[in-house]
């Protein structure tokens, strides 16, 4: 599930090296796109198979990618009721590349660019996650369409630009103080900059004014009871264990408005 992306792919037959496949032979709703598609003018890279077929090439910012054909399918998921719901023609990678590194079986892009589901569906969508390493949680949800409305918890708005979900952070603070970052530098001019939210990464990253003060003010919080094994420039590495040394550690307080 990631926000960073708008693509929906899975693994595809013939793709060597992959664990979990789905066979589009087997399918007698699957269908490839041509070239001259619109959902193929709308990728942002996009090539042209000697069959006519459009071939996509999807990227990611940790150097992980995916290629195959985009394709058309009859999509089927699972609603709180215990019910499914059918979505027919929903355009989706057919994956045959990707790196060996990618221990998936697929991405469900949730950007809003036109090629993907939520786009599709013209739906919006919400998710809550309780407990990251319990699959049972009845609260991890993905939750499209209809009562994706959630009233719990504070909420900040977002900004739909590039198909990318941004926010305006204000400010950071470590320990209760606030940390002496100009906050326009987190701010999105005309054509780059600002915040988003991606799913896809679990690492937090920031401009490097915002990195070193943030770095400096966990240096001084950490070293009163920890050791360092080693430290470069732009990177704490502690001695410790980190259930034990850093449990219930919370140093990071983002501001939204």
């Amino acid at each position: 599930m990631d926000t960073g992306s708008s693509l929906l792919w899975v693994q595809c037959s013939p793709c060597p090296g992959c664990s979990c496949i789905f066979y589009p032979s087997r399918s007698s709703s699957y269908a490839t796109l041509p070239c001259d598609s619109e959902k193929c003018r709308y990728l942002r890279h996009a090539y042209c198979t000697p069959n006519n077929e459009c071939m996509y090439l999807q990227g990611y910012g940790i150097g992980l990618s995916s290629s195959g054909i985009l394709s058309t399918e009859q999509l089927t998921f699972q609603t709180s009721d215990e019910g499914t719901m059918r979505v027919e023609d929903a355009v989706f990678g057919c994956g045959q590349s990707t790196n060996e590194e990618f221990a998936l079986s697929g991405v469900f892009g949730l950007g809003f660019d036109r090629v993907s589901l939520v786009s599709q569906l013209n739906s919006s969508f919400s998710y809550c996650i309780g407990r990251l390493h319990d699959s049972n949680y009845l609260h991890n949800k993905l939750i499209l369409g209809q009562g994706a409305i959630i009233d719990e918890g504070d909420a900040t708005p977002l900004q739909v630009i590039g198909g990318l979900y941004y926010v305006t952070l204000e400010a950071i603070s470590v320990e209760g103080i606030m940390l002496d970052i100009n906050p326009s530098i987190f701010r999105r001019d005309d054509s780059d900059g600002g915040v988003i939210i991606d799913t896809g990464t679990d690492s937090t990253w920031l401009v490097k004014d915002a990195y070193e003060a943030l770095r400096d003010a966990v240096i001084i919080t950490v070293d009163r009871s920890l050791m360092r094994s080693y430290s470069e420039s732009n990177k704490l590495c502690y001695y410790g264990i980190m259930s034990r040394d850093l449990a219930g550690f919370f140093i990071l307080r983002a501001e939204l408005s």
